[in-house]
């Protein structure tokens, strides 16, 4: 009787050691399966880490550093064409006899020509942004100003005739014609290109 107590206490811890391992053995395992998934997440966020890394690497012309670096080249290169070429455009119209000048998109001036300023013995400070309106005679100044404010805001073809004043007191009376020039792909305006058509001179 006593030895089948004993194998059954025997029995007893058995199963409560079978119960504990169970038991560890689950935890264990919900664990796992909790952390395998994270690891695996990590795991490929390192992954691509080093990926980034390496691409941000230059390798000689695959990685992504050499395809930009490949692209700002390009943008570099476009941009000295094109400030080239707008220099040799202005070196052109700078050489013309008429008087020209250029705005901005919102009708401020950016430039003139030598022309215009032989024409009123005036620096080019003194055209940029609205100066050029101290150029314009007294007589004239508002409604040539309202005249030009009026062809920027609705897009059109500047024309009028009016008074020009120099530096040293002399009048000229000039046919100015300006003209907006698009952006190709959006029709946005750009700029005016503007000329005095014609000059005579009054005083």
């Amino acid at each position: 009787m006593e030895s089948i107590a004993s194998a059954g206490d025997l029995l007893q811890e058995l199963a409560a050691i079978v119960a504990a391992i169970a038991a560890l053995g689950g935890a264990v395992w919900a664990i796992f399966k909790w952390v395998i998934p994270i690891f695996g997440r990590v795991n490929k966020s390192f992954r691509s880490i080093e990926f980034v890394v390496r691409e941000l690497q230059p390798n000689g012309g695959s990685s992504l550093r050499d395809v930009i670096n490949r692209l700002e080249k390009s943008v570099l290169e476009v941009q000295r064409d094109a400030t080239r070429m707008d220099a040799r455009q202005w070196a052109i119209v700078g050489s013309l006899r008429d008087p020209i000048w250029e705005s901005d998109p919102d009708g401020l001036c950016i430039r003139v020509n030598q022309a215009m300023l032989s024409l009123t013995g005036r620096s080019v400070q003194e055209y940029l942004g609205n100066n050029w309106e101290t150029t314009i005679h007294p007589g004239d100044r508002s409604a040539v100003f309202d005249e030009w404010t009026s062809a920027v805001e609705r897009r059109r073809l500047f024309e009028m005739h009016y008074r020009v004043i120099s530096k040293d007191g002399s009048v000229h009376e000039v046919e100015a014609v300006a003209a907006p020039y698009l952006d190709q792909r959006s029709g946005a305006i750009m700029g005016w290109v503007g000329r005095y058509a014609s000059v005579k001179k009054l005083t």
